[in-house]
C-alpha cells in the first residue's frame, strides 16, 4: 500500500539520473519493491544510507560512471545531529527530482483529510504500528469518521493505532466475543499497546489505555487478568489449561504441580474454556501456534518434573489405547500429539500390530475431512518440523510390515516350487503389485529415521525410563525385521535365478515372451502404443538406473502433473544387466551382438527405420556422457524425441550413502532440476514413454572368489557378475548360476581385449564376486548382476491427461516483504476455482525451494478463491563465487497441493522466482571440496 504509493511518485522520474528521496522516518525497507525493486526495474542504483562514511564510499564507486542512474534514499531523522551532508548531489539533482515522503503524507493523500495530526511522525512508536498494521489503520480511520465526520483529536490518533494494532473497532464498546478474539489473537500487541501508552507519551493515551482496560476487566475469567497481570503468564496459564480439558483432567488442581506461579490462573472457568478453545480452532493459526509452542517449551525446561508428569502420569502414553485416545483428542499441542505417536510407532515396531496402526493412520489422514464439524485442529495446520518426519516414519513403518508379511507369504510358496513349476506372474506380483520392490527403499530411510533420524519430538535424554526403555527395544526389533526381511528376498531371488536359468535364452528370441526385455523396448512397446503417422509426437525418456521403486514414488508423481499412465508393462533388463548393453540395446531394438555403433542416437535412427518403417534423423540438442547426473543426451526430431537421464547409475557408484539419501536429496534434486525442465517443453498431447536400462542391489558382504583357472584376467570378474573361459567346477558351481554367451546374445569380448569369454558367471543371492588377484571394494550399490532389483525395470506409457475438472488450482505465487540475505519473507500462493466450492476441502500445501526446509502443512480451501501464506527465511550460506559477484541469489520456489476431489487424488502446482540480495559485508568461507566425498555424487547445483 505505502510502497505503491512511493512508486506512484518515483516512475514520473524514469528518465531521470539522479533522484534524492528523504525518508526521516525509514519508511522505505532493503530489498522492498520500493525502492529496490522499482530501481532495477529502471536501471538505477541505490544508494541506501543513514550515515555520511556509507554515503561517500558508495558514490565514490560510482563518481565516473556516466551513464550510472541513482537513486539516493537519505534515511537520517529530522533534527538529526548528523544529518546526511550530500551538497555535490543536491546541486546535480533537479528540483523535481528532490522528494520528501512522511507517514503523514501518505495518509492525507490516501484519506483526503489534512487532519491527520502531525504526532503521527513525530512519534516514532506510533508511526511505527501504523505502518505495521496500514490496512488496518486506514480501516480504524474509517471508523472514527462513522463515529463523527469533523473530529480528530490527538486522543483519536491514538484510539487508531489501538484499533489497527489489535484489529478491534476502537469506537465502539468491545462485545465478549471480540475481547476473548484480541486475547487470543493479539495478546502481544496488548502488551505492546500497554507499555506504550503507559509510558508518559500523554494523558491521551494513558485515557485511551484505561478505557480499554475498563472493558477488558468486565471481561470474564481470565481475559480480565491481561492488563493486571503479565499477559505472557495468563496466555501460558490458559493454554496449559486448554491442553489438560481436553484429555478431562482436572486443571485447577494440577497447574499449580507443573509450577506455583500457575496458582493465581487456577480458577478459570469450564465454560470459558470451551469456548475459547472453539474460537482457537478457528483463530490465526501461527499465533495460536506460537503460544502453543511457549508452552511446550516450559514443559520442557523441567522434562522430569513436567513433561513427565503430564505424558507419563496424566496421560498414561505408554499404554497404546492411551496414547490413541490422546493422539485424537489433542487439538493444541503438536507436542502433546507427536509424542503419542512417538508412543504408538514404539508398540508398533515392537508388537508388529499392523492392522490395528492401520485404523489409527487412517484416522490421521482423515482429520478435517467431515466438513465444518470437524475443524481442522490448529496442531494438524500448524505441525513442528518432527511432526511430518514421525508421521511419515509411522506410514513407512506400516508399509514396511505390511510388504514384510506378504514377501514371507510368497517365499513360503515359493520354496516348495521346482524350477520348472515357477512363473514370471509370481515374481511380477510379488515385486510390483505387493511392491516388494519397495524394501530397499523403505528399510534404509527407516534404518536411518529411527537410529539417527530426526523423528523424537523432545531429545531422549528428556524421555522417562519406562519411554527410553521401550524406544530401545523398537530400534532393536526394527534391526530384527530387516536382517528377516533381507533373508527373505535373497530366497525370492534364489527362485527368480531358477527362473531365468530355465527360461532367461528362449525369451529373449521370442515376441511373444511374458517379459518385454529392454531390445524389445522399440518393437514391442513403442510401435504398439505410437502410431508414428498420426502426428502426435512421442517423447521417449530413458533413465539410467530407474527402479521401479524410484518411478513409483518420485518419477510418476512428477509426470502425471501433465500426463496420464495408459499402460504399464512388465519389463526386464537384458543380462548382463549392465548400460553399456542394457542401455543401448534399449534404442538398437535388437540384442547387443547385432549392433556396433556406440551412439545412441544412429541407433534409435536404425530402429525407427527397422520397426517402424520411419525416417528419422535427430538433431542432437545435448549429448554428454560423463554428465554425473541430470541429462545425459537429449534428441530432437519433429515426430520423436528421446531424452537420457542419468538417473542413479552414477550416483550410487563410489557413493557410501544410503538409498533413502540418494533418493531424497540426489534424485529429487534431478527431478527439481532437469526432469520438470523437460517436463515443462513437452506438448500436452504427446505421448510418452518411460523405461530403464537396469535397476541395481546392495553389494552383500559374503564373498566367493572365482578360481583364477576358469578365467583369462582377473579382471573379467565384476562383484555381481564374471566372465569365465570356463564354466565353474564341483562346489563352487552351487555359488553362482551360469549362462553360455552364445546363448545371451552379447560379444564376447569386451573393450579392446584380444581373449574372448565363453560364459557368464551370476553370483548367488548372498555373495558377492571376488576377484583372485587384486584389491576388494566393492561399493554399497550396483548392477550387472541377476536379481529382482537388477532386472525388473519400468516400461511405462503415458499420454494427454483426460479432462477432468479440478476443484480448484494454484495460479500465482508471489513474494512479500525485504528481499535480502537473512531477513524472513512471506510466499502467498492463490488458488483459485471455477465453480464456488461449497465445503471446506482439505488440501496439503508443500513449498518446494531447494534444498530449503519448509514444512508442509495442511490448509483448507472454500468458495472460489483462497490466498496461504507462508512464512520462509531463504538459505543463501553457500552462495557460488557467479552469485557473490552479482550480488544476489535466485532462488526458485514451487508450491504443490495435493487434495481429494471427486475419488481422485490430484495436484497442481505452481512455479515462482525470487531474487535474493546478498549481504556483501558479510565474510564468507567456502566449503572443502571434500565435502563431495561425504554427500556422494551430487548436481552442481546442489554442491
Amino acid at each position: 500500500m505505502l510502497e505503491q504509493w512511493v512508486i506512484d511518485k518515483l516512475n514520473p522520474l524514469k528518465g531521470e539520473k539522479l533522484i534524492v528521496l528523504a525518508d526521516p522516518q525509514r519508511m522505505i525497507r532493503a530489498g522492498a519493491q520500493a525502492v529496490d525493486g522499482w530501481a532495477k526495474d529502471n536501471g538505477f542504483t541505490v544508494l541506501f544510507c543513514s550515515g555520511n562514511l556509507a554515503l561517500r564510499e558508495m558514490y565514490e564507486n560510482l563518481r565516473n560512471d556516466t551513464s550510472a542512474k541513482i537513486i539516493l534514499v537519505d534515511r537520517s531523522r529530522e533534527k538529526a545531529k548528523l544529518p546526511l551532508f550530500y551538497p555535490d548531489l543536491e546541486a546535480r539533482c533537479k528540483p523535481k527530482a528532490r522528494l520528501t515522503i512522511t507517514l503523514r503524507d501518505f495518509l492525507v493523500e490516501r484519506t483526503g483529510d489534512q487532519r491527520w495530526p502531525p504526532l503521527v511522525n513525530s512519534d516514532r512508536n506510533l508511526s511505527r504500528l501504523v505502518l505495521d498494521h496500514q490496512e488496518k489503520a486506514l480501516d480504524s480511520y474509517g471508523q472514527l469518521r462513522d463515529v463523527d465526520e469533523h473530529r480528530f483529536q490527538d486522543s483519536d490518533l491514538y484510539k487508531i493505532v489501538l484499533g489497527a494494532t489489535l484489529n478491534v473497532n476502537p469506537f465502539e464498546i468491545l462485545k465478549p466475543a471480540a475481547i476473548r478474539r484480541l486475547c487470543i489473537e493479539n495478546h502481544e500487541r496488548l502488551e505492546q499497546i500497554k507499555d506504550l501508552f503507559s509510558s508518559g507519551v500523554g494523558t491521551e493515551a494513558s485515557e485511551v489505555l484505561a478505557h480499554l482496560k475498563g472493558q477488558i476487566e468486565k471481561a470474564e475469567k481470565p481475559w480480565c487478568w491481561m492488563l493486571d497481570h503479565d499477559p505472557q503468564a495468563v496466555v501460558r496459564a490458559f493454554t496449559l489449561a486448554a491442553v489438560l480439558h481436553q484429555h478431562g483432567l482436572e486443571y485447577e488442581v494440577l497447574l499449580p504441580n507443573f509450577d506455583t506461579s500457575l496458582e493465581p490462573f487456577k480458577a478459570i472457568p469450564k465454560r470459558s474454556l470451551d469456548s475459547t478453545i472453539k474460537d482457537m480452532l478457528r483463530a490465526d493459526p501461527d499465533q495460536i501456534a506460537n503460544d502453543v509452542a511457549a508452552v511446550e517449551e516450559f514443559l520442557k525446561e523441567e522434562p522430569q518434573k513436567r513433561l513427565t508428569f503430564l505424558l507419563a502420569d496424566r496421560l498414561k502414553l505408554d499404554q497404546r489405547d492411551e496414547a490413541f485416545k490422546v493422539l485424537l483428542k489433542e487439538k493444541l499441542s503438536s507436542l502433546v500429539r507427536s509424542m503419542a505417536l512417538l508412543s504408538l510407532l514404539t508398540d508398533l515396531l515392537v508388537n508388529r500390530q499392523k492392522d490395528y496402526h492401520k485404523g489409527v493412520l487412517s484416522l490421521i489422514d482423515e482429520e478435517g475431512t467431515k466438513g465444518k464439524e470437524d475443524t481442522l485442529s490448529i496442531a494438524a495446520r500448524r505441525p513442528p518440523p518432527q511432526w511430518a518426519t514421525l508421521l511419515a516414519t509411522y506410514r513407512r513403518a506400516i508399509q514396511f510390515l505390511d510388504i514384510a508379511d506378504k514377501l514371507k507369504a510368497q517365499v513360503h510358496k515359493l520354496k516348495v516350487l521346482m524350477p520348472d513349476q515357477l512363473q514370471i506372474d509370481q515374481f511380477l506380483q510379488l515385486w510390483n503389485e505387493e511392491k516388494a520392490n519397495r524394501l530397499d527403499y523403505y528399510t534404509s530411510g527407516l534404518r536411518r529415521l529411527v537410529q539417527v533420524g530426526d523423528i523424537l519430538p523432545v531429545p531422549k535424554g528428556q524421555f522417562w525410563p519406562q519411554l527410553t526403555l521401550r524406544w530401545e527395544a523398537a530400534q532393536q526389533k526394527l534391526n530384527e525385521s530387516i536382517k528377516a526381511v533381507d533373508q527373505d528376498v535373497d530366497a525370492a531371488n534364489a527362485k527368480f535365478q531358477d527362473l531365468y536359468h530355465a527360461n532367461y535364452v528362449k525369451w529373449i528370441n521370442r515376441d511373444d515372451s511374458p517379459l518385454i526385455f529392454t531390445h524389445q523396448f522399440v518393437s514391442r512397446v513403442l510401435k504398439t502404443h505410437w502410431d508414428a503417422q498420426s502426428g502426435q509426437k512421442a517423447v521417449v525418456l530413458i533413465f539410467d538406473g530407474l527402479r521401479v521403486d524410484a518411478w513409483e514414488e518420485l518419477v510418476r508423481p512428477v509426470l502425471e502433473e501433465k500426463y496420464d499412465v495408459l499402460d504399464r508393462l512388465p519389463g526386464s533388463a537384458i543380462l548382463p544387466s549392465e548400460t553399456h548393453l542394457s542401455r543401448k540395446a534399449i534404442s538398437a531394438g535388437c540384442l547387443p551382438v547385432a549392433f556396433s555403433s556406440t551412439s545412441e542416437n544412429a541407433l534409435m535412427e536404425y530402429a525407427l527405420k527397422t520397426n517402424l518403417n520411419l525416417t528419422v534423423k535427430f538433431k542432437v540438442k545435448s549429448q554428454n556422457e560423463a554428465v554425473e547426473c541430470g541429462i545425459t543426451a537429449h534428441y530432437t526430431s519433429d515426430p520423436i524425441d528421446v531424452v537420457i537421464f542419468n538417473f542413479t547409475d552414477k550416483n550410487l557408484h563410489n557413493n557410501p550413502a544410503d538409498l533413502s539419501f540418494i533418493y531424497d536429496t540426489t534424485v529429487r534434486e534431478i527431478l527439481r532440476q532437469d526432469v520438470r525442465s523437460v517436463l515443462r517443453e513437452m506438448p500436452d498431447n504427446a505421448t510418452v514413454f518411460v523405461t530403464s536400462d537396469h535397476g541395481f542391489t546392495p553389494v552383500p558382504e559374503p564373498t566367493f572368489t572365482v578360481p583364477d583357472g576358469v578365467l583369462t584376467d582377473s579382471g573379467d570378474v565384476k562383484y555381481r557378475v564374471g566372465r569365465l573361459k570356463r564354466p565353474l567346477e564341483g562346489s563352487d558351481s552351487k555359488k553362482g548360476v551360469l549362462f553360455k554367451v552364445g546363448d545371451l546374445g552379447i560379444p564376447d569380448k569386451t573393450g579392446k581385449t584380444k581373449w574372448s569369454f565363453n560364459h557368464i558367471l551370476f553370483p548367488r543371492p548372498g555373495l558377492t564376486l571376488k576377484r583372485p588377484q587384486g584389491k576388494h571394494n566393492p561399493e554399497r550399490y550396483t548392477h550387472g548382476g541377476l536379481s529382482m532389483a537388477e532386472c525388473m525395470i519400468p516400461m511405462i506409457v503415458l499420454g494427454p491427461k483426460v479432462k477432468f475438472e479440478p476443484a480448484f488450482d494454484l495460479v500465482g505465487i508471489r513474494f512479500e516483504g525485504v528481499l535480502s540475505e537473512g531477513q524472513p519473507l512471506d510466499i502467498l500462493i492463490t488458488a483459485k476455482a471455477k465453480t464456488p466450492v461449497k465445503e471446506e476441502l482439505l488440501l496439503q500445501l508443500q513449498v518446494d525451494a531447494g534444498l530449503d526446509d519448509i514444512q508442509p502443512r495442511k490448509e483448507v480451501f472454500t468458495g472460489t478463491e483462497q490466498e496461504y501464506r507462508v512464512r520462509w527465511t531463504p538459505k543463501v550460506d553457500n552462495p557460488t563465487t557467479e552469485e557473490q559477484a552479482t550480488g544476489k541469489v535466485v532462488k526458485q520456489v514451487t508450491a504443490i497441493a495435493s487434495y481429494r476431489w471427486q475419488n481422485r487424488t490430484l495436484r497442481t502446482t505452481v512455479h515462482g522466482r525470487v531474487e535474493i540480495q546478498l549481504d556483501t559485508t558479510r565474510i564468507r568461507r567456502r566449503l572443502d571440496s571434500k565435502l563431495d566425498s561425504i554427500m556422494g555424487m551430487v548436481p552442481a547445483g546442489l554442491r
